[in-house]
This record gives structure tokens, sequence and C-alpha cells, in this order.
């Protein structure tokens, strides 16, 4: 028994990486569920008992992507470290490991061009992911809010707004890596980065 649950995760994680392939390839609406089980080497009811649909498929792919990232960033904030510490250990850290991973590049590739061909089901895919982001967002900001409380944080500005910025900035970042010509926060530039939110935020 527990063989054959490896097995059908085996399976499970070659279609993922198989579709990954052919959806950057083809693109998502040009691919169809048969083309995956082809280059997979399974029949097309083996796809079917591991992913509703395609874009069932497709989510799985995009969710297994980001959650190294998900899991960098919940580390950091679960941690004991204090407010400042906190927030320059998760700019620093989820930014690297953006910078140096080619699956992280893939995966904005892959959400960028789903978003295009499919702005509707993007939108689903947003919803599919948020319970993940709102605890994490709400994280970020009670960690700010920490800050503000015992001085370490200027408490002029509503904490929502911090986290808003810092999250547009991750994510900025990660959107320009898949522009031509406009990775203007490359590789190395982290500390450079977190420095000018630690500034922002200092007491005034």
């Amino acid at each position: 028994m527990r063989r054959t649950k490896e097995e059908a995760e085996a399976t499970r994680q070659q279609l993922m990486d198989v579709a990954l392939k052919v959806f950057s390839t083809r693109g998502y609406s040009a691919t169809r569920l048969s083309d995956i089980a082809a280059e997979a080497g399974v029949t097309r009811g083996a796809v079917y008992w591991h992913f509703e649909n395609k874009q069932g498929l497709l989510f799985a792919i995009l969710t297994e992507m980001a959650n190294p990232y998900v899991q960098t960033a919940t580390e950091v904030l679960e941690s004991d470290l204090g407010p400042g510490e906190k927030i320059r250990q998760l700019v620093c850290r989820v930014k690297d490991a953006s910078d140096e991973s080619e699956a992280f590049l893939a995966h904005r590739q892959l959400a960028m061009r789903f978003m295009a061909e499919h702005p509707h089901g993007f939108e689903e895919y947003l919803r599919h992911i948020s319970r993940d982001m709102k605890k994490l967002t709400g994280q970020i900001t009670a960690t700010i809010r920490d800050g503000q409380c015992i001085g370490e944080f200027r408490g002029d500005i509503d904490a929502r707004i911090i986290t808003g910025l810092i999250a547009a900035v991750l994510r900025g970042s990660a959107m320009m890596k898949t522009m031509k010509g406009m990775d203007l926060l490359p590789r190395g530039t982290s500390e450079a980065v977190v420095d000018l939110i630690m500034g922002g935020l200092e007491p005034r």
C-alpha cells in the first residue's frame, strides 16, 4: 500500500513536470490534456485521476512552485526575531530566493502567460491562493504593528500601507525578471532594497 501511494505521488509529480514543459512551449490554450498524457507516457484517464481538469493541473503547478517562498516567509514571520529583523530577513530571503531560482522565474512566466490568455481564469487562481496570501499579509501587518508599539517603526503610517509596499516591492521585483531589459532590481540588490525600506520605517 505504501509503495502504491509513493508511485501515485511520483506519477502526479511527473505529470506536473511534463505539463510545465508543454504549457511553457505551446501555451496554456493550445495544450490539451491528451498532449500532456502522451508526453508523459500515460493515459488521459491517469491525468484525470490526479487532476480535475486542465486548469486544476495548472493551479497545482503554480501552487507547488510558489510553496518554497511562502514557506520561507512563514518561517521568518513565525520566528522569535524582533519586528525589525523579521522584516529585514523577510525581504532579503524571499528576494534572494527568487533571484537564485530558475523555477521561480518559470513560475512567474507561466503565471503571466496564463493571465494574458485567460484573465478570468487568472482571477480564479488568485482566489485559489487567497487564503495563504491573506495569512502572510496578516502576519506582516502584525509584525509592523508590533514594531510600531515598541517604537522600532514609525507609527504615523497605517501598518497595512507598509505591508502593501513590501508586497509590491517583492512582487514587482519578481515580475520584472520576466520582462527583457526590465530587471531593475537584479541579483545582489537585496540589501539595498531592505535598507531603503527600513530607512522609511524609522521613527520620526
